[in-house]
């Protein structure tokens, strides 16, 4: 058994395929933020009705079952790039984002500065074509990379757009990257509308651009996702809580065994629930009793301290509780395991982790303090007093010069 994958747990974060389905009054068109003209009762613009912050399009009250959280931009027969985690050739992935064209055979790669008038556009492919002609795929095949509508999320999952102390209007990398799309591809519609004759190195550029937001908004979302504390990952990842795990502030007690680990009694139902089902009565829990039981059934648990920089960041302990009030939301341990765990009392928090399981205990034995006084890289001693407690005991016990200087003159 792996100890450290039992003591962190593994969990899938809930992301569904969201399938975006035909519907006007959820599709994105304007690239205005504000409808021309129009003030609401407090004074301040309308947002456009077509815009990326369209209440119309996204209601403040969000219906989950309903799919009220998004809108989408419908790129039509301008097929994008699906966004994958997956590998795929470097000339095939160019060719997708439209950052180079075939010509007479070769790759080139897209650079807009240079004389562009030697190429004769009759000779280059791009896009779809380009990725046709070069792999050995079906359209099929090609259309699995590709979309033509992508999300627009809900303005409450994005950056504000008013600062709430100043109360000036902003745009975030995200909505600005929305807004750019919109307009290219409305510029794009234009010219598939208007212009007769194909235009190669417009159509390039203006798709280039349109992913190169793209890919923007797609960073964008991932941040969004994964940083701050009331990101997606920290709240069902990193914030979800696993079963028989406490975290809490240390405290020193020089009374203690090395081996055990004091906790307070308000963590006994969320570490030992069965314990504590079975000696608490009228809401009194039986502290001693679950206390012997701990030590006769020879349970063990696990202790870490983060960040884990090295073998004793872990390490294994004998759980007891504690019985006094006033320490019921603190772990204690002996100064002496402090060393290894890179820990003081100065305000670090540990956490402990139940074991369950004869096979568990076992393992998390052979971690105890007390077999570990030595670091398997160069035999250094792992545990031990630290400088400052020893100097902290010596200006407590010394005698101060001044107290000699008074006992002299009382003679």
């Amino acid at each position: 058994m792996n100890l450290t994958m039992k003591m962190w747990g593994m969990k899938l974060m809930k992301i569904k395929r969201l399938v975006i389905e035909d519907n006007p009054t959820r599709e994105v068109t304007s690239s205005r933020l504000f409808e021309k003209s129009v003030v609401q009762r407090n004074g301040e613009f309308a947002f456009d009705e077509n815009g990326i912050f369209s209440y119309k399009i996204f209601p403040r009250y969000v219906d989950h079952k309903l799919n009220t959280d998004y809108g989408y931009i419908d790129f039509g027969e301008l097929c994008i790039p699906r966004y994958s985690l997956t590998n795929k050739s470097e000339l095939f992935r160019d060719l997708l984002h439209y950052n180079g064209f075939i010509y007479d055979g070769e790759y080139v790669k897209l650079d807009l500065s240079s004389d562009l008038t030697k190429y004769n556009t009759s000779k280059m492919l791009i896009g779809k074509e380009a990725c046709l002609a070069v792999f050995d795929m079906t359209e099929e095949e090609y259309n699995l990379n590709v979309q033509s509508k992508i999300c627009v999320i809900h303005p409450k999952y994005r950056p504000p757009i008013k600062d709430k102390i100043t109360g000036k209007y902003h745009l975030s990398k995200i909505n600005q990257a929305y807004i750019d799309i919109i307009r290219l591809k409305n510029r794009y519609d234009f010219y598939c509308a208007e212009i007769q004759e194909r235009d190669i190195w417009f159509e390039l550029a203006v798709k280039n651009h349109i992913i190169s937001h793209l890919e923007i908004i797609y960073n964008q979302l991932i941040s969004l996702m994964q940083d701050g504390k009331r990101s997606k990952v920290q709240l069902e990842l990193k914030g979800h809580p696993v079963d028989g795990m406490c975290r809490a502030v240390i405290t020193n007690n020089f009374a203690l065994d090395e081996d055990v680990v004091l906790i307070g009694s308000y963590f006994i139902k969320y570490l030992y629930p069965n314990l504590y089902n079975k000696y608490t009565v009228l809401g009194i829990t039986d502290i001693d009793a679950v206390n012997q039981e701990l030590l006769e059934g020879e349970y063990y648990c696990l202790l870490n301290r983060m960040p884990t920089i090295g073998a004793g960041s872990t390490i294994g302990m004998v759980p007891q509780f504690s019985t006094k009030d006033r320490d019921r939301y603190v772990f204690q341990l002996n100064p002496i395991v402090f060393s290894s765990l890179s820990a003081d009392v100065d305000g670090d928090s540990l956490s402990i982790v139940a074991l369950y399981t004869r096979e568990a205990c076992a393992e998390a034995k052979q971690l105890l303090a007390s077999k570990n006084y030595l670091t398997n890289i160069d035999g250094s001693i792992l545990n031990g007093i630290y400088e400052d407690l020893l100097y902290s005991l010596h200006r407590m016990t010394e005698k101060e010069e001044t107290d000699e200087v008074e006992d002299l003159l009382n003679r």
